[in-house]
C-alpha cells in the first residue's frame, strides 16, 4: 500500500490538475460567449442599417422622381409623355438596382455574425465539454499511475 503522504499528494494534484483544466476551459467558454453576443450585437446593427438604407435610398428615388417632374412640368412637357415615362422608368430602375445591392450586402453581413455568433455558442459548449473530458483524462493518468501531459 502506498504511504499517506503520496496519496495525499497526488489526490491533491489530481485536484489541481482538474481543477485548472476546468477553469481554462470556462475561461474559454466565456470568451467565446462574449464574442457571440458580439456578433449577435453586430447582426443586429446589420440589419437596423439595411433598414435605414432601404428607408433612404426610397426617400432620395422620390425626391428624384419629383425634380424630373418638375423640370418636365416646367418646360411644358406632358407628365404622361412616353419621353417622361421612359426618363422615370429608368431613374427607378438605376435607384431600384442600388438599393438592392447596399440592403442585399448589409443583410448578408447580418446572417454572417448571426452564423459566427451560432458557432461561437457553440465553441462555448465544447470548451466545457472538452475540459471535462480533459480534466477527466487527467486525472484517471494519474490515477494509474501515468505521467501528466
Amino acid at each position: 500500500m502506498a504511504d499517506p503522504v503520496s496519496a495525499t499528494v497526488v489526490l491533491g494534484t489530481m485536484a489541481l490538475q482538474g481543477a485548472s483544466t476546468m477553469t481554462k476551459a470556462y475561461g474559454e467558454s466565456q470568451g467565446q460567449g462574449y464574442q457571440a453576443a458580439v456578433a449577435e450585437r453586430d447582426a443586429q446593427v446589420a440589419r437596423i442599417q439595411a433598414d435605414q438604407t432601404d428607408t433612404q435610398l426610397r426617400e432620395e428615388l422620390n425626391r428624384t422622381l419629383s425634380r424630373v417632374s418638375s423640370v418636365r412640368a416646367s418646360a411644358g412637357v406632358d407628365a404622361n409623355s412616353p419621353t417622361t415615362m421612359a426618363v422615370m422608368d429608368e431613374q427607378k430602375r438605376v435607384a431600384d438596382r442600388e438599393r438592392r445591392i447596399r440592403v442585399g450586402s448589409l443583410e448578408m453581413q447580418a446572417t454572417a455574425k448571426d452564423s459566427e455568433a451560432a458557432f461561437r455558442r457553440s465553441a462555448a459548449k465544447m470548451a466545457l465539454i472538452g475540459g471535462a473530458l480533459d480534466a477527466a483524462t487527467s486525472m484517471a493518468k494519474m490515477g494509474a499511475g501515468g505521467k501528466m501531459g
